[in-house]
């Protein structure tokens, strides 16, 4: 379990990676993501360390200006969820971050900063008693790569 309800890390990703989203080539950065949740890629042996899983699943995501602000959500059955960084310039995106709460203090809200290029949050889910939403981008696109165990 994941006390604070989230962890920080960092991946290395390579000049692939950038090659990609510069040219906004969404297939070939989806095929990278598959092999960051792949036994041998790193994201996949930071969620292992946390928490034993069977599956994966993950999306690119987008948002930009005007942005609808996400719904409180918990992820359902899933064991942990996470968000990698995909943004190269993150000071550019005003708002857009990431906002996780456990369900019982709805009060008490943690606002995790958007990320540099490269570094994730691995985050608590329902199974925990967490919930979590993304607030609205207001200026600049928030890309991130992101998913669930179950």
């Amino acid at each position: 379990m994941i006390s604070q309800g989230y962890v920080t890390g960092k991946l290395d990703l390579d000049g692939q990676w950038l090659s990609c989203i510069r040219d906004k080539d969404w297939e070939s950065l989806d095929k990278l993501c598959f092999q960051q949740l792949a036994k041998e890629g790193q994201l996949h042996q930071a969620l292992q360390e946390i928490r034993s899983f069977s599956e994966t699943e993950h999306i690119l995501s987008l948002r930009q200006f005007p942005d609808d602000e996400g719904i409180w959500h918990d992820d359902g059955s899933r064991l942990l969820a996470f968000s990698v960084s995909l943004n190269l310039d993150p000071q550019s995106i005003v708002a857009g971050e990431l906002e996780m709460r456990r369900k019982e203090k709805r009060e008490d809200v943690h606002i995790l900063p958007n990320l540099p290029f490269g570094h994730y949050y691995i985050f608590a889910t329902g199974q925990d008693n967490w919930e979590h939403r993304t607030q609205a981008v207001k200026s600049g696109e928030r890309l991130v790569f992101a998913g669930w165990c179950s």
